[in-house]
């Protein structure tokens, strides 16, 4: 039995046909799903965030809230010798522990608070003659060196001591900084060679060797200033105490050509030696198109005069001793009528 299929009307095809979802449209629609498959699967990757918040830090910031940060302007010690220096200046101020945070950076924590204060309001204790700068120690410090503007070092006037009233000396090493404060032999009176001042000063200042000043008779004073330590800044390594024109780390090498060669002439050099003495003698130079002279090998001239090695029988000296003798005997004996030797026995 035969089916009838039914014959489709092209134009109600053709209204199907313009019904139908525009191909871009169906792109878009595939592109947003595998999206949002993407975003699915990173969320399942994403792993939560470790949270940190202010409990859980507060038991290690009480235990260094009583410390300070400290470090040596211009030296670099290490934490053996720093954690003696620090026990020994602040001995009677319970230093509970010292360690190093990072290169010449140390932190000291005391017993206390009330010590801590102590030493933040003391001033500056010198290592070596150079400021040990000390702040205190809070969670967000950066422990790197900070910008330093101002430092205090310690200056040696050979000063009369009449000038040494806090007033006097306060106008006179005002040509070199800030007066802070005298050490306790010169506030005792105790050395009178010379007295010893702590002043504040700039970096990059110039340091004079010599200050003047007009005394109450008005003639002028020169006065010698010596420094313990000037806090000169080296740009090249970025450490104090020394000027970059004396930087040890600084290895540029200049190259210069002998002023009046033409660096495009080669100048040939016969390749004899120059004779400076009988046995010396100067290798000759020769000058490349660089401008630069190339030094030949030394050759030593032989002597004129050569010395002959002279060598000895061991049984030579026996002889000649046996030959010593019988002349010895021939001047003491006398010989007789037949020609031989008699000795007399005096």
């Amino acid at each position: 039995m035969s089916s009838i299929h039914p014959v489709p009307d092209p134009h109600s095809a053709g209204d199907d046909l313009g019904k139908s979802t525009p191909i871009l449209q169906r792109f878009d629609e595939v592109a947003d799903d595998v999206r949002n498959v993407n975003v699915i699967k990173n969320a399942e990757l994403v792993k939560p965030v470790t949270q940190i918040g202010l409990e859980d830090i507060q038991e290690e910031v009480e235990y260094w809230n009583s410390a300070i940060i400290c470090y040596v302007l211009g030296a670099n010690p290490p934490n053996v010798v720093m954690e003696g220096f620090v026990r020994r200046i602040w001995r009677n101020l319970g230093v509970d522990k010292v360690a190093m945070v990072a290169k010449g950076v140390f932190i000291v924590r005391f017993t206390t608070m009330e010590n801590r204060d102590k030493v933040i309001s003391g001033g500056y204790p010198f290592f070596d003659g150079k400021p040990v700068m000390v702040k205190k120690w809070h969670p967000d410090m950066d422990f790197s060196k900070e910008d330093i503007r101002r430092v205090p070092i310690w200056i040696q006037l050979n000063l009369d001591f009449k000038y040494w009233g806090q007033g006097c000396l306060t106008k006179i090493v005002s040509g070199v900084g800030k007066f802070l404060k005298v050490d306790m032999a010169t506030l005792k009176r105790e050395k009178l060679q010379f007295a010893r001042v702590l002043v504040e000063v700039e970096i990059g200042q110039e340091f004079p060797d010599e200050i003047e000043f007009e005394n109450e008779k008005g003639l002028t004073i020169y006065v010698e200033v010596k420094y313990d330590w000037k806090p000169t800044f080296c740009k090249g390594c970025k450490v104090f105490g020394h000027e970059e024109s004396s930087c040890r780390r600084k290895t540029t090498s200049v190259w210069v050509a002998k002023p009046g060669v033409n660096k495009d002439l080669v100048v040939v050099v016969a390749p004899e030696a120059v004779v400076l003495g009988s046995n010396e003698v100067r290798p000759s130079a020769q000058v490349g198109g660089d401008g630069f002279e190339g030094v030949r090998r030394a050759i030593r001239s032989p002597s004129s005069a050569a010395h002959a090695t002279v060598t000895r029988n061991s049984f030579e000296a026996l002889e000649e001793l046996n030959e010593d003798m019988e002349v010895g005997v021939r001047q003491e004996g006398q010989v007789n009528e037949e020609g031989n030797l008699s000795i007399s026995n005096g």
